[in-house]
C-alpha cells in the first residue's frame, strides 16, 4: 500500500538519517523543556502516573524514530504536545494562542483557518480555552501530516518516473546491443520488422516519460491527496499512450499519410509522438480534412 511506503527507505543514508536525527533532537529538546517546566512539575491536575505516562510517550516516539518509523514518531510526538496544552499556565496559554493564530493565518486556508480562528475566539480564560487550543493545534497538526504525506507521494512519483526513464534508455541500449545498429540502417517506415516496431514503441514510451517529467516539474498550486494519487494513474496511462502513439505513427507513415525519409527520422517522430499525445491524431485529422471534397 502506498500509505505505508516511505521513499526515504530508498536512500538509507543521508536523507533518512537527517529525518531521524531531526525528529530525535526535537524530542530530546522538548523533553528537557518539559522536565524543567513549572507547569508540568507542579500542575495539581496532573498525577505522578500521568507525568510518567507523558514521558513514556516521549520515549516511545523516540524509539519509533530510531527504528526508522519517522512518520509514526512525528504523529505521536505532535499528539503528545497537544495533550500537554491541557496543563499549561495562563501566561503560557495566552502566548500559545497568539503564536498558533499567527501560524494558522499564514499556513492554513479554507475551513481549517476558519475553524482555528473560531476555536481561539471562543473562551478567553479557564479550562475551556485549553481544550480549544488543543483542538486548534490538532487541526494544524493534521494539516502538517497531510502536507508531509503529499510530499511523500510527490517523491514516489518522481522516483517512479526516473525509473521509467532509465528503464526505457536501458531497453533501447539492449535493443541496439543485441540487434545491432543495422536495425536502423535496414528498416524504415516502408520496410520494418518486429524488432524495429518494438524499438519505435520504446522511443514513444521514452518521449512520454520526458513529457511526464516536464509536466510534473511544472505543476503549481495545492493538490488534494486523492488528486495526487490519481495523477500517477493518469501518468501511467500517458506512458502507455506514448508507446501506442509511436506505433500508430509508424503505421501512418507506412501508409503514406505523411512522408518520413528514413528510420532515423522515424525515431524522431516516435519521440515526438510520446512527447505530444495529440501529434498523431492531428496528423491523421489534417490528412482526412485534405481528402474531403471542397464545397463549391
Amino acid at each position: 500500500m502506498i500509505e505505508n511506503y516511505d521513499i526515504s527507505a530508498l536512500w538509507p543514508g543521508r536523507t533518512r538519517g537527517k529525518r531521524i536525527a531531526r525528529l530525535v533532537s526535537s524530542i530530546d529538546a522538548y523533553e528537557l523543556v518539559l522536565k524543567s517546566s513549572i507547569s508540568f512539575t507542579n500542575y495539581d491536575g496532573l498525577s505522578a502516573d500521568k507525568k510518567d505516562l507523558v514521558l513514556l510517550w516521549l520515549s516511545d516516539a523516540r524509539d519509533k524514530a530510531n527504528r526508522g518509523h519517522v512518520d509514526a514518531g512525528w504523529k505521536l510526538f505532535l499528539a503528545l504536545k497537544s495533550e500537554v496544552i491541557l496543563f499549561l499556565e495562563e501566561n503560557e496559554v495566552e502566548a500559545s494562542v497568539i503564536a498558533l493564530r499567527s501560524e494558522a493565518n499564514h499556513k492554513l486556508s479554507g475551513w481549517r483557518r476558519e475553524a482555528v480562528n473560531k476555536l481561539l475566539d471562543l473562551p478567553k480564560t479557564g479550562a475551556d480555552v485549553r481544550y480549544n487550543l488543543r483542538a486548534a493545534t490538532e487541526i494544524l497538526n493534521e494539516h502538517f501530516h497531510n502536507e508531509a504525506y503529499k510530499d511523500n507521494l510527490r517523491k514516489i512519483t518522481t522516483a517512479q518516473l526516473v525509473l521509467c526513464m532509465v528503464g526505457a534508455l536501458v531497453a533501447l541500449y539492449l535493443m541496439l546491443y543485441f540487434c545491432g545498429v543495422d536495425i536502423l540502417r535496414t528498416s524504415g517506415p516502408d520496410k520494418f520488422d518486429l524488432d524495429f516496431l518494438i524499438f519505435i514503441a520504446i522511443c514513444g514510451f521514452l518521449g512520454a516519460t520526458i513529457s511526464a517529467v516536464t509536466d510534473f516539474a511544472n505543476q503549481k498550486g495545492s493538490f488534494r491527496i486523492p488528486e495526487l494519487v490519481a495523477s500517477w494513474q493518469v501518468t501511467a496511462l500517458r506512458l502507455c499512450m506514448g508507446a501506442v502513439s509511436a506505433v500508430v505513427a509508424l503505421f501512418v507513415a507506412a501508409g503514406g499519410i505523411f512522408s518520413v525519409k528514413n528510420s532515423y527520422a522515424m525515431v524522431v517522430v516516435a519521440l515526438a509522438s510520446g512527447l505530444s499525445e495529440k501529434l498523431v491524431l492531428n496528423l491523421v485529422r489534417s490528412y482526412a480534412t485534405e481528402d474531403e471534397p471542397k464545397k463549391p
